[in-house]
């Protein structure tokens, strides 16, 4: 049994659309926006939060790091090949706006988190370990070896299962999960601001106001955040879907 960790747990995921900006016809990463939330990690972590930050982007940095032309008809190995390249590229960008914390990188597939896996007891002990020493844990899905990750907004599910099991190891005073999206968050009208929900405390109630989101490097939308949000409070995780573009 773990030894108990005094520290609140934030797991947050960060979508490509939040990660992302158009610059001169072309998508590349956003540096204000790792700034921007990399600036919040360290400051929850300063205050004694431990954080898991789940990051999506792999895939668009890689076309940007290559000057790869996107195609309908792109073979899932290249794609596969660009998330290889452009997970680099993610991680420097993320260890660049950290300061002085320790940034740990992960790579996982929902297969080996799977109750009864041996790599799910190895996975969630590493991330309690850097946990303890306060480092800062960066996680993305292996799109080399799980194409379905890169077919559906896995990051979404991935994230949640991932909260799940840290939650359930009952070492945390807390575990939550945060959805960061390029919306204002959920709304009753998809367009329009204004109708933001605040709270749901059915989930199923509001399923029919969402709509899944798609283009060439990030799939899901809404529509997985609220997947995510379903398997994390069946398991009593509060999860919160908030806008990742806020200061």
């Amino acid at each position: 049994m773990d030894n108990q960790i005094e520290r609140d747990l934030l797991v947050v995921k960060v979508g490509t659309n939040t990660l992302t900006e158009d610059r001169n016809g072309r998508e590349a990463l956003d540096w204000a926006s790792f700034g921007r939330i990399g600036k919040q990690v360290v400051d929850l972590a300063n205050e004694g939060y431990g954080v898991v930050l789940v990051s999506s982007g792999a895939i668009a940095a890689g076309f940007a790091e290559t000057g790869t032309e996107r195609s309908e008809d792109m073979e899932m190995v290249e794609k596969q090949r660009l998330a290889g390249i452009g997970w680099n590229c993610v991680v420097e960008a993320w260890r660049s706006c950290l300061e002085d914390k320790k940034l740990g990188s992960m790579l996982l597939t929902r297969q080996e988190l799977q109750a009864g896996q041996d790599t799910r007891q190895e996975a969630l002990a590493t991330m309690h370990c850097h946990m303890r020493h306060g480092d800062i844990a960066l996680v993305n899905e292996n799109d080399a070896i799980a194409h379905e990750e890169i077919q559906f907004g896995c990051n979404d599910i991935l994230s949640s299962i991932l909260t799940v099991q840290l939650a359930s190891s009952a070492i945390y005073k807390s575990v939550r999960l945060v959805l960061l999206t390029d919306k204002v968050g959920l709304c009753q009208d998809k367009d329009d601001d204004e109708t933001v929900i605040r709270v749901v405390d059915d989930i199923g109630s509001v399923e029919a106001c969402v709509s899944d989101a798609e283009n060439g490097v990030s799939r899901g939308g809404m529509s997985s955040k609220l997947a995510a949000a379903k398997v994390a409070t069946l398991f009593g995780v509060e999860t919160f879907i908030a806008d990742g573009r806020a200061h």
